[in-house]
Parts: C-alpha cells; sequence; structure tokens
C-alpha cells in the first residue's frame, strides 16, 4: 500500500476513517484515537505515533481489510487541515530548533542537489562550499526561516517532508464527511465528536512554546538564535509580505481548495510590522 493510504487511520468498531496530515494537531488526535479504543489514559503509556502505526493505520492491516475499510461508505471520514503559513513555520521550529531528523535529512538533501546540479549558485548567500558541498553544521547554527523557504523552491513539493509536504496530496482520492480547522480546532473536534455520537477532550501534545514578549521579525534570525528565545510569538512574525507571497506560491493548492487567504494574511503581516521597533 502506498502513500498517503497507508497512513490513514480507521475504526471498524467506531465507523471513523480518520486522515491524518503532519503538523495538524495529528498528535493529538492520534492519542484521541487510542484512548476511545483503549480506554482513558491509554495514550500516556505508549508512544502514540508508534502505536497507531502498529496497530490502526491501514498498513497494519491484511490486504483484504485494507481494501474493505478504503472502500466501506459506512466509515465517516474526516480530516484536519491547518493555514500553510502556520503550519510551515510550526514545521521550521519543531524539527529545525532542536535538530531532528527530517532536519539532517534536509541539510543531506540539499548537499546532494549541489553536487548533481552544479548551475545552481547559492555562493551570494554563503551556503556553497568550493567542494560543492553544504556545511551541515553551518546549517545547525545559521539557517534561518527565509533561506528555508528559499531551499523548499528548489524542490518539488511532492517530495517534501511530510512536515511540510503540501496538506491537499495527504486526502488522496478520499471524499470527506468533515474537514476541520486547526484555527478552530476545540470547536472543530466538538463538532466532529457530535457527529460521531462520542464525547471526550483532544489531549494536548507537541505545543509550540509560545513567548509574546518577542516582537520583532524573525524571517532572517538563525537557529542560533531562535534556540536561545524562552518562546517563539505567533507564526505572522516569520513573515515579510514577500516571503508570504513566495509561500502562498508553494501551497497555491490548499490555498484554492481549503480557502486560506493570502490577503487577509498580509493584512495581519502588515498590521503586525506597524508594532515592530
Amino acid at each position: 500500500m502506498r502513500w498517503p493510504e497507508k497512513h490513514f487511520v480507521a475504526s471498524e468498531q467506531f465507523q471513523f476513517l480518520y486522515i491524518p496530515i503532519e503538523k495538524v494537531a495529528c498528535s493529538a488526535l492520534k492519542s484521541w484515537v487510542i484512548e476511545l479504543a483503549e480506554g482513558q489514559g491509554a495514550a500516556n503509556c505508549v508512544d502514540s505515533n508508534a502505536h497507531i502505526r502498529s496497530r490502526y493505520e491501514l498498513q497494519a492491516q491484511p490486504a483484504e481489510v485494507q481494501r474493505r475499510w478504503l472502500h466501506d461508505k459506512r466509515l465517516f471520514r474526516f480530516a484536519f487541515v491547518r493555514n500553510p503559513w502556520d503550519r510551515l513555520v510550526s514545521g521550521f521550529l519543531n524539527k529545525f530548533v532542536p535538530w531532528k531528523s527530517p532536519a539532517q535529512k534536509f541539510a543531506e538533501e540539499h548537499a546532494r542537489r549541489l553536487r548533481w546540479s552544479r548551475a545552481i549558485n547559492w555562493m551570494s548567500a554563503g551556503w556553497l562550499c568550493s567542494s560543492g558541498k553544504a556545511s551541515s553544521q553551518r546549517w545547525r547554527e545559521e539557517l534561518t526561516f527565509r533561506q528555508f523557504v528559499a531551499e523548499l523552491r528548489q524542490r518539488n513539493p511532492c517530495r517534501f517532508d511530510l512536515h511540510w509536504r503540501p496538506q491537499h496530496l495527504f486526502l488522496g482520492t478520499q471524499p470527506l464527511d468533515f474537514l476541520g480547522r486547526f484555527e478552530n480546532l476545540e470547536d472543530d473536534f466538538r463538532t466532529l465528536c457530535q457527529k460521531l455520537n462520542f464525547s471526550g477532550n483532544l489531549p494536548e501534545a507537541n505545543k509550540t512554546r509560545r513567548d509574546a514578549a518577542v516582537l520583532r521579525n524573525l524571517a532572517d534570525a538563525p537557529l542560533s538564535e531562535l534556540r536561545s528565545l524562552a518562546g517563539f510569538p505567533g507564526y505572522s512574525w516569520f513573515y515579510t509580505p514577500d516571503l508570504a507571497e513566495q509561500v502562498a506560491e508553494l501551497y497555491t493548492e490548499d490555498i484554492r481548495r481549503f480557502g486560506y487567504d493570502l490577503a487577509s494574511g498580509q493584512r495581519e503581516l502588515a498590521g503586525e510590522s506597524e508594532r515592530l521597533p
């Protein structure tokens, strides 16, 4: 079974098919699935991602069960989506600031791409060594969000890491009975529970540290500086209008399909930039 269908989470007992999208409350929603099936507090005793992968994802089921669940119209199909500008910042902060495996892989792919295509010239930005190799150690300290976006623009979005891959690609060809929004998570989760005739609360997981005291633009802040902060401001503080436009080009289909609006994002950016010192 291929991506994305292999990661769909299904329950015949509770009659639903959940399509998880990375960086859209999926850790919390997976914990909820575990507690729904195994009892309150069960998610605290396991690695929720590994547990879901081994027991509830379609890839863990026999081929016959996979086919049945994918085509069973009785299963209530749902997913949650997120503002693409917000989601990208969240992925960057979550994977690059602590330098997790997606960040290391990102740096290694950049080095390979430079070796394969010497026509790509990042000399002006200081990211191309004379040997044509990217310095992973330098990225660990000096990479900025703006440079991260510039690198993404050189790549095929269909091959992005899952934490910043366009959201519409996760949905496959599945029709949805309910599409919730991260921006309205509590209310939409409550609506979902009502539609499924369930009760319960959504567990908290992987929340970004917030610090409203950081009131300046961080688009060009290196990772070393971001690591020194106690928390981070809202996502718009990582954008300038031109950078927001570049991200909109990366996620055009998400914006169109899910109704996110760049103009309102630009107004927010303009309003917040007026408060910068």
